[in-house]
């Protein structure tokens, strides 16, 4: 609980970005969830560009 102000704010964040996708998804809004997914996608594959799995 050290750290409640900085986790909050980025729960408020994560929040405020669900709403804006549910508001898309909605109103039906295609071109806005197809480029969020999108987005994410790139993001999730540059992280994983940078971690090299051990199978061992």
């Amino acid at each position: 609980m050290t750290n409640s102000d900085a986790i909050a704010t980025h729960l408020r964040d994560l929040q405020n970005i669900l709403g804006t996708v549910i508001a898309a998804i909605e109103s039906h809004d295609r071109q806005a969830v197809h480029d969020y997914f999108a987005k994410s996608k790139a993001r999730r594959d540059k992280i994983l560009e940078t971690i090299t799995f051990d199978p061992n």
